[in-house]
């Protein structure tokens, strides 16, 4: 499960905090993501959807408009793909969820439920029918996204056993 964090919002960047400080206690993330070339990024990106079954991305470069962050996030996520390192995603900010379904070619979100106020649960219409939870950037509390990563984790473990 790939966790792609776009907003800028200070709310979304404290669950981004807590999902990478989550990640770091499991012995990853040793060197801050600003000092890596996108290429170690992917890579390390790569091992821990391997060893953990989830990792998040977020655009390390301040210096990027937002534009530019989307544009890097939704490559990224196509490189991520193309790899098949991840099933299923969750992505927040509303600009960087259109930028990476956009370049996936995904034009449709099957929808399934909306299991907290203002966050859908969907299937994407692309080829791979990748689960998807999208949230808006600007709300929730600090382990949101660790919640919605739980949440997606369940499902998944129940389609396996039906």
């Amino acid at each position: 499960m790939l966790i792609v964090v776009g907003s800028l919002h200070p709310s979304s960047r404290e669950q981004l905090g807590v999902v990478l400080g989550l990640l770091s206690s499991e012995g990853q993330r040793s060197l801050p993501a600003e000092t890596r070339s996108k290429a170690d990024l992917v890579g390390r990106v790569i091992e821990e959807l391997s060893a953990y079954g989830y990792s998040a991305l977020h655009d390390p470069f301040v210096s990027h408009s937002t534009g530019e962050a989307d544009d890097w996030l939704a490559s990224t996520v196509q490189e991520l793909f193309d790899a098949d390192a991840f099933d299923a995603l969750i992505l927040t900010g509303g600009q960087t969820a259109r930028s990476v379904l956009d370049r996936l070619g995904s034009r449709q979100i099957d929808v399934l439920s909306e299991p907290e106020p203002g966050i859908t649960l969907g299937i994407l219409d692309h080829p791979a029918h990748v689960p998807v939870l999208i949230k808006a950037g600007g709300f929730g509390n600090p382990r949101s996204l660790i919640r919605l990563k739980n949440l997606l984790l369940e499902l998944q473990d129940i389609e396996e056993e039906s």
